[in-house]
């Protein structure tokens, strides 16, 4: 059966942080053990300029309706040079657009946060280096 229809797919959702299993942290960089250390050395930097293993299978099989998307978060969790939003980014020929969350208040009892403006600006940065 053939799915004809437009697909976005994201790649690498808030890729940054420490919330996901596939996070730098978890991924062999730092306090991550033994196992996951030897398995993955060099995370972030083993999957940039990479062709990921679904974009592989995708292409394989002419699935040519996808529009795949890199979503980062907007700051890097732990804010370490190994851990930069734009270390992970697979390269321009695998991406064909960029996500970021950009989070505000995280509860209703805090009562300041950053402007949007100014954390999108930080990530825009980046995103020239």
């Amino acid at each position: 059966m053939i799915f004809g229809s437009p697909l976005i797919a994201e790649y690498g959702v808030e890729v940054n942080g420490e919330w996901f299993p596939w996070n730098g942290i978890w991924q062999g960089r730092r306090n991550a053990g033994w196992l996951w250390r030897s398995r993955y050395p060099g995370w972030p930097r083993a999957i940039s300029g990479r062709l990921p293993p679904h974009h592989q299978i995708c292409r394989q099989e002419e699935a040519n309706n996808i529009t795949w998307v890199f979503h980062v978060n907007d700051q890097d969790i732990p804010e370490e040079d190994w851990n930069c939003l734009e270390g992970y980014y697979p390269g321009d020929e695998w991406i064909d657009w960029l996500g970021v969350s950009v989070y505000g208040a995280q509860t209703p009892m805090e009562t300041e946060w950053p402007e949007f403006r100014d954390l999108m600006d930080d990530v825009y940065r980046a995103w020239q280096r």
